[in-house]
């Protein structure tokens, strides 16, 4: 079977993505901006990776391994 593209692949993953826009106070933004420079990472992966681990605390019996 062939590979998809690379547009092909990144077509495929937005459609399991949802965008949204979010509101936070400057000094919350700071502090994600320098996790996210401390890390090197976007501010994008820092706010979903809270997203994320506030979900599982929240709901742990849904997210055991």
């Amino acid at each position: 079977m062939a590979r998809k593209s690379r547009k092909a692949r990144a077509h495929s993953e937005e459609a399991n993505v949802v965008r949204f826009s979010v509101s936070l106070p400057k000094a919350l933004c700071d502090e994600v901006d320098h996790i996210a420079d401390r890390d090197s990472r976007s501010r994008n992966w820092v706010i979903k990776k809270a997203a994320e681990e506030l979900v599982k605390s929240d709901q742990p019996l849904f997210h055991q391994r």
